[in-house]
This record gives structure tokens, sequence and C-alpha cells, in this order.
């Protein structure tokens, strides 16, 4: 099967705006794995997330698969209760549940440093135009190659674990660093790359932002223009980045830190 990869890219990105980006799917119809469906609106953005009912009754989607009427947990965090979704009723506690205490501080918090973050990042951005002088920014970054918890489920119904530690250092220094626009092909001839997933990728990130910069960005690594993957080398395993492991699962995570 495929293992998923998942990078965690350090890197100051310029920006114009300090707020959120909104996502609204509007109401729409969604299944439970049983294929009852329900009618529901998932609308907020990279802080906080909803999703209501067509009824106002705030649900939750388990590492199970199955969708729960959420009711507030014990530091203001909305969690599932035990009823499902178009299946149970729902409970008093998650008509329009919103996240509140700890939680809910936690959230305005992190809103606040992001605001900052996107000021200092702004800022950073006009001097290194300054400095340029109409020429080429250069940009350094680091890579974390993080493995996230499976949940159990996941590993039942698909007979083994995703680890992704097989995959080359040199993999994720062509994707993420590459100066050529080629195909990385699942074949490995003259002037083509395999790629991890044994899929065709065009380019890299650092050609995707040259392009997008229309060639005024380039992205090397923290060393300078050799490229990087921070994860130290696994010990038993030559030339193969050893990954950071991750107590908690993917979906644990804040919505706006599993962006990047």
């Amino acid at each position: 099967m495929k293992a998923k990869i998942f990078l965690f890219v350090i890197i100051a990105i310029f920006t114009n705006f300090v707020s959120g980006s909104p996502i609204d799917t509007g109401m729409k119809t969604w299944y439970q794995p049983n294929n009852v469906s329900f009618t529901a609106r998932l609308y907020g953005d990279e802080f906080e997330m909803h999703f209501r009912t067509d009824t106002d009754h705030e649900i939750v989607k388990e590492e199970d698969g199955w969708y729960y009427y959420a009711i507030p947990g014990f530091d203001g965090r909305l969690v599932a209760s035990s009823n499902k979704v178009g299946i149970d009723n729902p409970p008093s506690a998650s008509y329009k549940a919103l996240s509140s205490g700890q939680y809910a501080a936690q959230m305005e918090a992190y809103k606040a440093q992001f605001q900052q973050d996107c000021i200092a990042a702004n800022n950073w951005h006009q001097q290194k135009r300054a400095n340029a002088s109409g020429g080429v920014c250069t940009l350094k970054i680091g890579v974390i190659l993080v493995d996230f918890h499976v949940p159990r489920h996941y590993v039942q119904a698909n007979g083994d674990y995703p680890f992704p530690n097989g995959y080359p250092k040199h993999y994720f220094d062509s994707l993420i660093f590459a100066k050529e626009s080629g195909w990385f092909d699942t074949v490995a001839n003259a002037g083509t790359y395999l790629s991890p997933e044994a899929e065709k990728v065009y380019g890299s990130l650092c050609n995707y932002y040259n392009q997008q910069s229309c060639g005024k960005l380039d992205i090397i690594g923290k060393n300078g223009t050799l490229p990087e993957i921070l994860n130290p080398e696994d010990p038993n395993h030559p030339g193969i980045p050893q990954w950071i492991y991750l107590d908690s699962t993917f979906e644990y995570w804040p919505f706006w830190i599993r962006l990047f």
C-alpha cells in the first residue's frame, strides 16, 4: 500500500494579510460508514472549524470513521458523544455547541500569535525585496519529516502500518530543493527521478515558488546551496532519514498547523 507522506516545512512565506482563510462547504450530504446519510455544513478557518447539521447540532468525525454529535469536553474542546449522527438522537449539549474555557482561550492566543507572525513575515519580505534591489530573493528553509500516530482501525483495515521509513533522503532532497523542472518519473532514466509514491510529480517546491514569483524567489537548504533534510540519518539504515514520531494522529493537531 502507499504510505502517506507529511512534511513540516519551516518556512517564512511573505503575506499581506493577517486573518484566516475561510472555508464553507454549504449544506451538503455526508455519509456514515454504513451509508446512512445526513445533511451538514463544514465551515471556519485555519484556527477553528464548525461542522453543523441542518438542525444546528455540532458534530465531529472520530478516528473510527463515524460522525458523532459533539459535546463540550473538560477543557472546553468539543469532543464526540456516544450518539452517531443520523442514527441516534442528538444530545441537547450538541445544539449550537461551541468550544469554550481553556481551549477557546488557547485558540485566541494562537490567533494573536499568528497575526504577529504574519506582520513580522511581511516586514521581513519587504526588507528582503529592498535588499535584492530588483534581483532574486534567496530563502533558506529547513525541512523536518514527521510520522503521525496511525489509528488502530486504519491498521486493521489496511493490514499493515504505513510507516514511511523506506524512503531515502535523496527523494526528499529532490522533491523539495531540485532545480530541474522535469518529471520525477517512475523510472530512474537519465534526467528523471524516482518519486516516493512511484507517481509522476512535476518539479519541486523550489521550482514552484521560483515560477510563481517569476524567478524572484530562490529556495535553498539552511546551509546554503546544498539541499538538506534536517532529520538525522537512521543509524541502522544508511541513507534513510530517521523520521520524528508524533504520538498523536494527524487529526489531533490544530487545523492551522496541519496546513504547513
